[in-house]
């Protein structure tokens, strides 16, 4: 009896919790997959810059705090902005000066090329899990009017493939922040430094579901053949 509601129940959490990061910024500000904070200071001729920013970056989109560059008796303010709302982008060019003064262009190229790769991967993995919550949910309310086994094995096998998808998903995420957060640390000795967002716990959260959920549809298969 509990896998037939406990299933659905877990494939929806594990759901709503890849939709909510899909949604990250710029839609919903507070919640990232990863943030920069800069505070870098740069000699330029016989003045020196100075620049402070913080980026939050989401699926579709980034969004970044006020950012002042300023060189002696001279200033460039942009201010406080978020992309357009987009699957795939590039760094800002105003943030790829900053990252450029610090020496860190080959960053902007990691960012910029892995992203879209990174990025697509969460509404796939999002669509697989909302299609095996909809086999649970047909699975669990046929099984007093039909013995048919079709609706848990199909839960099952999507439920396993969004297992997988979304605990790739997060080994993804995991490496590619470890990246961008070496590189800054190499390249401005701890004037700019990258975090984990909580869209990425939200992530190994999900999978962590998911893998719960398949089980437990895979259980389900089992007592609708032992019923027959």
């Amino acid at each position: 009896m509990f896998e037939r509601f406990g299933t659905p129940l877990l494939f929806f959490i594990a759901w709503l919790f890849l939709l909510l990061v899909t949604l990250s910024v710029p839609i919903i500000k507070s919640l990232n997959l990863f943030h920069i904070n800069a505070n870098v200071s740069v000699g330029v001729s016989i003045a020196t810059a100075t620049a402070k920013v913080a980026i939050n970056y989401g699926i579709f989109g980034y969004c970044t705090s006020a950012l002042n560059i300023q060189a002696g008796p001279f200033s460039e303010n942009s201010p406080a902005e978020c992309s357009p709302k987009k699957l795939g982008y590039t760094i800002d060019p105003t943030v790829q000066k900053l990252l450029s003064a610090v020496n860190a262009d080959d960053l902007v190229d990691v960012i910029n090329k892995a992203l879209t790769f990174v990025l697509v991967l969460h509404p796939i993995a999002c669509a697989f899990t909302f299609i095996a919550l909809l086999l649970a949910l047909l699975a669990a309310f046929r099984a007093n009017v039909s013995k048919s086994r079709f609706p848990s094995i199909a839960a099952s096998a999507f439920g396993v493939f969004a297992a997988l998808l979304t605990t790739i998903v997060f080994i993804v995420d995991v490496v590619f922040v470890s990246i961008v957060k070496s590189k800054l640390k190499n390249h401005t000795d701890g004037a700019a430094t990258a975090n984990y967002g909580a869209a990425v716990w939200l992530v190994l959260v999900a999978a962590l579901l998911l893998w719960v959920a398949s089980v437990l549809a895979c259980c389900g298969v089992f007592r609708t053949r032992r019923a027959r």
